[in-house]
């Protein structure tokens, strides 16, 4: 017997099971010598056919060699290509990029000038200022592009983000 699996509209998922007794089309069962002349899984002499979704698919198992199976493919247009967000791609690199900026303070402070390290200190001397703050302020030696610290000192100096990264760019390259 020559079975055909054959795709109709819809997203019908169709699971057949092909044994020496029958077929089992999604736990229904469906013995060889009772199959249906006509609906989704019928028979005509030799030939049976089972519909399936086109957009849901079929999965086949035969344990059995004397039925030969035939998948038909839908006839479907490609998938749409996948939209590349260009602006979000280089976000990603740059923030990849960031994870790795550590720049020593001296660094840090040689780029950002004497006036705006003066103002950090200033902020730092505060009273109100976070204790550990202070403690990176006066003690850092390696800080890191991606910190909260740098955060704050941005915010403090009114930098924005890529000014902060022009910051890192620069100091990171200082040898001493």
């Amino acid at each position: 017997m020559h079975i055909v699996l054959s795709p109709v509209a819809g997203d019908l998922v169709v699971n057949a099971r092909i044994e020496a007794a029958g077929l089992t089309i999604n736990n229904k069962i469906y013995p060889w010598d009772a199959l249906p002349k006509d609906g989704p899984v019928r028979a005509d002499g030799d030939i049976v056919t089972i519909d399936y979704g086109e957009h849901g698919g079929v999965s086949t198992c035969q344990l059995t060699q004397a039925h030969t199976v035939e998948v038909i493919l839908p006839d479907l247009p490609p998938p749409p290509a996948p939209k590349v967000d260009l602006e979000a791609m280089v976000q990603a690199e740059l923030e990849t990029q960031r994870q790795g900026w550590v720049a020593d303070r001296w660094q840090v402070k040689t780029v950002l000038g004497r006036d705006r390290w003066l103002a950090i200190e200033d902020f730092g001397a505060r009273d109100e200022a976070p204790w550990g703050l202070k403690t990176v302020i006066e003690d850092a030696v390696s800080i890191p592009r991606v910190s909260q610290t740098v955060d704050l000192l941005a915010h403090i100096l009114g930098m924005s983000d890529e000014e902060v990264d022009d910051l890192f760019r620069a100091a990171m390259t200082l040898v001493a």
